[in-house]
């Protein structure tokens, strides 16, 4: 049962790009599948592509928001964008201040033993970098693959059909293979996600082999019982 689980079933393989789940604000991370229709769902399905691997398998749970799964992703992945962002807007506050372009609306008492005057005040610096920052993470996504490294990820509600039962079953069932043509695998991990992954006997017996399968050696299953044991402490502290 456990070789069946770890076969890599590329007749459905699919993944979709991380760059197309962060467009428009995250959609694809905000979305409840259980609250959408047969047809769009069947939608998300289409907007996969075949493919023989994974970059990224992104792991996690539809019970954590999904602002927050957004949010997350997308500060891991664009950072730097954000980074370039706050400078270009350190630059443009520069040739406001140099240009007098904008008022300065605050006034500053400076009282010290040597210099006492009443200084001009403006907040742009802060306000462009801001907008710099908050600009750069919205059009990231946006980057054409040129200009931008592309990563083919894992997104459950995409990568396996929703809708036909049999295909389905075998992507449920696949993941444990698909994890091994995988370079690379994130936990988004929060508070649910742990109590969902252990709440099903299933993924419990499962585990020890998807990691061993990934990683290699025997580290799974001694991690498997490491995580179950501290599911259980969690659970007796709250009692």
């Amino acid at each position: 049962m456990q070789s069946s689980l770890l076969v890599v079933d590329t007749e459905i393989l699919r993944t979709i790009s991380l760059r197309s789940s962060l467009q428009n604000l995250g959609q694809l991370w905000r979305i409840q599948p259980r609250e959408m229709t047969q047809d769009q769902l069947v939608a998300l399905w289409g907007r996969a592509k075949e493919a023989e691997g994974y970059d990224i398998f992104l792991s996690h749970t539809w019970h954590t928001s999904g602002v927050q799964k957004f949010g997350s992703v997308l500060l891991v992945f664009h950072w730097h964008h954000a980074f370039l962002g706050c400078f270009f807007g350190i630059l443009v506050a520069l040739l406001v201040y140099a240009t007098d372009a904008a008022p300065a609306l605050l006034i500053y008492v400076a009282q010290f033993e040597e210099f006492g005057e009443v200084c001009p005040f403006a907040p742009w610096t802060f306000v462009f970098t801001l907008l710099g920052a908050a600009g750069a993470f919205l059009l990231a996504p946006y980057i054409p693959d040129d200009l931008s490294k592309q990563h083919n990820i894992f997104l459950d509600v995409a990568c396996i059909h929703q809708t036909q039962a049999d295909l389905k079953e075998r992507g449920i069932y696949g993941i444990g293979g698909w994890l091994s043509a995988t370079k690379e695998l994130r936990v988004l991990w929060s508070s649910p996600y742990l109590s969902r992954f252990l709440g099903f006997p299933y993924n419990v017996f499962r585990l020890p082999g998807v990691i061993f399968r990934f990683f290699g050696g025997s580290s799974g299953e001694f991690l498997c019982i490491f995580l179950i044991v501290l599911h259980k402490s969690k659970a007796l502290v709250r009692v």
